[in-house]
């Protein structure tokens, strides 16, 4: 598996160095007509990654400040798109206010990595990174906002990273529908963080009972009886269903990647 993961990674590498070294010489009019390429023929966010900091270690700051430019249309869905959660997870709401705040202050974030930082993931997996960036800013910010409260919260809305290194769909002795290894031979050549974010990814496209048959069996703790008792419906309703979640789920974290291009 970890060889598989190298080779993953080194493939992919190598496309971003062949990209890169393709470029015409840097400000030239063939340069940026280049890297403002939108759509089919694009540079990929890693690529652009390298470009902007190369323009910085070049003292063209303004270069490097065009290129956040290209960046910013590609990854304002996503930013968008957490925002969106993180207000249907908050009491009454995110209003708009400090939604836009949020974002800018994810903006920000972004450019201070890709500026400042030795060393950064976004040259090696953008996007994964990228959500790492906006979770971080995000509860930094509600908190400090106060409508954000991560510990100790009444109907839990996020998975713990401590209950994500199996997620098992047999835990008590009534079902023997199987185990879930969230870093087993799924090709995700990522850590602890970028796994937990996808499962949020994934549970937020959830259908509301869905989402709270998951929470309650692997988060809150009811057994699959409670859960089909409050639900009104059997307990080998509640078990399949639960199967059939896990079994997207893994779908979703083995082919998320390859699905992306």
């Amino acid at each position: 598996m970890e060889g598989e993961q190298d080779d993953y990674l080194a493939a992919r590498q190598a496309d971003f160095e062949q990209q890169f070294q393709a470029l015409p010489a840097a400000g030239t009019a063939a340069y940026w007509q280049r890297v403002e390429t939108f759509g089919a023929g694009a540079l990929l966010l890693e690529v652009l990654s390298r470009c902007l900091r190369e323009r910085l270690r070049a003292g063209a700051r303004r270069d490097a400040e065009r290129i956040f430019d290209v960046i910013i249309p590609h990854v304002r869905k996503t930013i968008q798109f957490w925002i969106k959660i993180f207000d249907s997870q908050t009491p009454g709401g995110i209003n708009q206010e400090v939604a836009k705040d949020l974002a800018s202050e994810c903006y920000l974030a972004l450019w201070r990595e890709l500026a400042n930082a030795p060393d950064t993931f976004l040259l090696k997996g953008f996007r994964k990174k990228l959500k790492w960036i906006i979770h971080h800013v995000a509860h930094t910010f509600l908190e400090q906002e106060g409508v954000w409260q991560r510990k100790g919260v009444k109907d839990p809305t996020r998975v713990p990273i401590t209950e994500q290194d199996s997620i098992d769909v047999s835990r008590d002795e009534e079902s023997t529908t199987g185990l879930l290894s969230l870093t087993d031979s799924h090709s995700q050549p990522f850590g602890e963080e970028e796994v937990r974010i996808d499962i949020e990814e994934f549970l937020a496209q959830l259908d509301p009972k869905s989402r709270q048959m998951f929470y309650r069996y692997f988060y809150a703790g009811y057994t699959q009886q409670e859960i089909a008792n409050l639900l009104h419906i059997t307990d080998k309703t509640v078990r399949e269903h639960l199967k059939r979640i896990v079994d997207e789920l893994r779908t979703y974290l083995g082919g998320e990647e390859e699905s992306r291009g």
